[in-house]
C-alpha cells in the first residue's frame, strides 16, 4: 500500500509541474510572439540593406567604383534622380537586381502596406521602368555622388526616415535607425534629441558627414 501511496504522490506531483510549465507557457508565449514580431521588420531591414549594398558594388565595379548618380543617368537615359527610388532604377536598367522586395521597410512612413509586386515587365514581357520601385515601394534613404572608394565609414543607406525628412521615425524600429555604411557594415543606432543617428564617438552621423572627394546629396525616398 506504502508504495501505491508513493507512486500516486509522484504521479500527482509530475502533474502539477507540469500544469505549472504549461500555465508559464500559455502566459509566456504571448510575450515572446509579440517580441519576435517586434524585431522581424527590423532584421529584415538590415539584411535587406546588406543587399542593397551588394548590388550597389556590383554597379560600381561596372562604373569606375561609381554609385549611381546624375552621370550615370545620362548614361542609360534614365531620370535625373530627384528621390532615392529614381537612383536605384540604374540598378534595374543595368539587370543588377529585379527585386524590388529589398527595398520594402515595414512600417517605413514612405512604404505602402502591402510588398512590391516584383512586376517590372510590360504584357509583352519588355522592361517597363515606369513600372519599378513606384512611390510606396522604397523605404531607403540614398547618399548620391559617392564612390565605393571613399571613407569606408560614410553613411550610403539610411532608414526611416518620417515623412517631413527632418528626423528618424522612432516608431518602425523601436527608436533606432538602420544605417548601411560604404564597408558594407548595416548598423542599428540610437538616435540623438534631434531625432538622428548617434553612435558613441559620433552625436550626429548624418549632419557630421565624414568627408569625401565628392560632393553627396541625401535622396529621400519617393512620396
Amino acid at each position: 500500500m506504502k508504495r501505491i501511496h508513493n507512486l500516486k504522490a509522484l504521479i500527482a506531483k509530475g502533474v502539477l509541474i507540469f500544469s505549472l510549465l504549461f500555465a508559464i507557457m500559455v502566459i509566456a508565449t504571448p510575450y515572446v510572439f509579440r517580441s519576435t514580431l517586434g524585431h522581424a521588420p527590423f532584421e529584415t531591414a538590415l539584411s535587406n540593406g546588406r543587399q542593397i549594398k551588394v548590388i550597389l558594388d556590383s554597379f560600381a565595379m561596372d562604373h569606375d567604383g561609381r554609385y549611381p548618380n546624375r552621370k550615370t543617368a545620362e548614361l542609360y537615359q534614365c531620370p535625373i534622380p530627384i528621390n532615392a527610388n529614381e537612383a536605384f532604377l540604374q540598378l534595374f536598367v543595368t539587370e543588377n537586381t529585379s527585386s524590388e522586395r529589398i527595398f520594402w521597410v515595414q512600417d517605413s512612413a514612405f512604404c505602402s502596406k502591402k510588398r512590391p509586386d516584383d512586376v517590372i515587365k510590360s504584357n509583352f514581357g519588355s522592361f517597363a521602368p515606369e513600372q519599378v520601385l513606384e512611390p510606396g515601394d522604397n523605404g531607403f534613404s540614398y547618399f548620391m555622388g559617392l564612390e565605393n572608394f571613399d571613407n569606408p565609414s560614410h553613411p550610403l543607406l539610411v532608414t526611416p526616415f518620417r515623412r517631413d525628412l527632418q528626423s528618424i521615425d522612432p516608431k518602425p524600429f523601436d527608436a533606432k535607425a538602420v544605417v548601411v555604411h560604404i564597408d558594407g557594415s548595416a548598423q542599428p543606432y540610437p538616435l540623438n534629441r534631434a531625432g538622428l543617428p548617434r553612435s558613441d564617438n559620433d552625436p550626429d552621423l548624418l549632419r557630421n558627414i565624414h568627408p569625401t572627394a565628392n560632393p553627396t546629396l541625401l535622396l529621400h525616398p519617393a512620396k
